[in-house]
């Protein structure tokens, strides 16, 4: 959770801004003891006014608002171990995907349905969404939608 990340959720005025901003610059310093006493003084207000932010934000508390944000900026995603993206995907994968593009973009003003089972509905939704970014409509529904489908001309993609 970084700044951006966070007022893009949540509507904050000025000075919750400020507050948070100090925050993530005294963390990112390396200060990860930071009192709300500390941080009430930099910023000019009370620290009533923190405990509201943290609880606006959702957390309990101040603890749990520094806590987190703190962990959040010091989290490490490594990719070393990646050279490239051919590790993920072979060139038997690419193609399929061009064909399945082709496909899309051929028929792009016919049904298309998008089902996704379980965790795979979450890649059905974005899937859905890009699509829809291409001025491609498609329908996201239950199994049993692809089995009227079938009747009409159309596209059944399945994520499982």
């Amino acid at each position: 959770m970084n700044l951006h990340d966070i007022t893009k959720k949540y509507i904050l005025n000025d000075t919750e801004l400020v507050i948070i901003e100090t925050i993530i610059n005294e963390l990112s310093k390396g200060n990860q003891k930071i009192s709300i006493r500390d941080i009430a003084s930099q910023t000019y207000v009370s620290t009533t006014v923190i405990v509201k932010l943290a609880k606006k934000l959702g957390f309990v508390g101040y603890s749990q608002m520094l806590y987190v944000l703190n962990e959040s900026i010091h989290q490490k995603v490594s990719i070393e171990n990646l050279s490239d993206l051919s590790e993920f995907v072979n060139n038997d994968d690419i193609e399929t995907v061009q064909k399945l593009i082709d496909d899309i973009y051929q028929h792009k003003h016919e049904k298309i349905y998008l089902v996704g089972v379980g965790f795979s509905d979450i890649i059905t939704h974005y899937f859905l969404k890009r699509l829809a970014s291409f001025d491609i409509f498609a329908y996201d529904g239950a199994p049993i939608d692809c089995i009227n489908a079938r009747s009409n001309p159309s596209i059944i993609i399945l994520f499982f």
